[in-house]
């Protein structure tokens, strides 16, 4: 008994070795399951079944395995501080090497769209709801961004920067973030031409007449 038991357990110590839990990485079990990465400290983020709870200033890495054209939706509960960010085609690996294009909504009031530094869009009259659920989607098909939140399409661009399969969420001081239902699907292409799209110079792409 003893001589069968013993293989067994070298299995399972090579599996815990191999497979162990890692802390900082989760999958929200969802239709349309969402992969999980934490850059901020531990105990910054609380992830469960379908979804996670982001405090102030934390970092978490969305991502899917299956597709890099794609259609991310959730339901976000902003509340208190001074806001959160949505990092568009960053480059990612161990932590945030690049955030791409930056957009930021302020509890306060105001949304902004910014590159290294540098702003590309402003809206000072949008104000994201707080503590109220809040259905946001951003539509990633290759040169092209568009993200919605609620009814409103709050951002409609096309840009030169590679196409990313991460988004990283950032809360900024003294504001909770929750996202509950984020689902990563295969985006069903549309056409863009015609829409008040803007280029990478913020240029408007409507055809003239």
């Amino acid at each position: 008994m003893v001589k069968r038991i013993v293989p067994y357990l070298a299995i399972l110590v090579f599996a815990a070795t191999q497979f162990g839990c890692d802390p900082y990485r989760f999958r929200s079990e969802t239709k349309y399951p969402v992969q999980g990465r934490i850059f901020s400290a531990y105990g910054s983020v609380d992830p469960h079944l379908y979804g996670f709870d982001m405090h102030p200033e934390s970092a978490v890495q969305v991502t899917s395995l299956a597709w890099t054209q794609y259609r991310l939706s959730a339901y976000l509960t902003l509340s208190g501080g001074d806001g959160f960010q949505f990092m568009l085609r960053p480059v990612v690996e161990e932590s945030v090497i690049d955030s791409g294009l930056v957009l930021t909504f302020l509890s306060s009031g105001g949304m902004r769209l910014d590159s290294a530094g540098q702003i590309l869009d402003e809206n000072k009259a949008f104000r994201f709801p707080t503590d109220s659920k809040t259905y946001i989607t951003v539509y990633n098909e290759e040169s092209y961004l568009q993200v919605t939140v609620g009814c409103d399409t709050v951002m409609k661009r096309y840009t030169k920067r590679k196409s990313s399969d991460d988004i990283v969420l950032r809360t900024l001081p003294k504001s909770e973030l929750k996202v509950e239902d984020p689902e990563w699907k295969r985006i069903e292409f549309t056409k863009h031409i015609g829409t008040d799209a803007k280029d990478e110079e913020g240029n408007s792409l409507i055809p003239a007449h």
